[in-house]
């Protein structure tokens, strides 16, 4: 006889009522993100120093005319001018090689038009 998997028994009152308050915090921290004016992401590090864009809030897209489409899921090379790669891989790397924030300056070509913006990255 083979198995073929197994299950753990738990408290599904317990879990939903988690599940509930889990949902709802995520809920109001979305409503704080997407209510500041900055540009905030945050960015997934992945192997060979590849980053990819996990979340953005509204200020981000209202300022690029990006949707959320077009950027969460996508690599920075996928959503970034070309012109920006390496400019904002070597601050990523920075930011994490030295564990410490990152500023910089940096012009970029959206939908929008160009945009001039004051950089932070920190890592988390």
């Amino acid at each position: 006889m083979k198995l073929k998997g197994f299950r753990f028994g738990k408290d599904k009152g317990l879990h939903k009522r988690h599940t509930d308050e889990l949902e709802l915090d995520e809920k109001h921290i979305s409503l704080i993100y997407d209510a500041l004016s900055e540009l905030i992401f945050l960015v997934a590090v992945e192997p060979d120093d590849r980053f990819r864009f996990v979340s953005v809030n509204q200020a981000f897209l209202t300022v690029t005319g990006l949707t959320r489409k077009q950027v969460i899921g996508k690599r920075i090379e996928e959503v970034l001018p070309e012109t920006a790669h390496a400019l904002v891989i070597g601050k990523y790397k920075a930011a994490i090689n030295e564990n410490k924030t990152v500023f910089w300056e940096q012009a970029s070509t959206f939908p929008t038009g160009e945009r001039l913006g004051a950089m932070a990255v920190t890592p988390v």
